[in-house]
């Protein structure tokens, strides 16, 4: 059988947690969460949950100074 996870374990299975960890296959560099990465997991997040998505965190990420 299969359990369904509980509240306090479905983190993992949040749609951005998914695109995150996917974005580290797509782009194995150093550092984990360089820019490489960044640029990737923006791109995964607007393809997937729209372009919205992608917009907003770009924005987020400029404004933190995140390259």
């Amino acid at each position: 059988t299969i359990a369904v996870p509980d509240q306090s374990t479905t983190w993992a299975l949040r749609e951005l947690v998914v695109l995150h960890e996917i974005a580290h296959h797509l782009s194995p560099v150093e550092p984990a969460h360089g820019p490489e990465f960044t640029a990737t997991f923006v791109e995964l997040a607007g393809l997937v949950m729209g372009p919205e998505v992608g917009h907003v965190l770009r924005v987020v990420y400029a404004k933190e100074g995140v390259r």
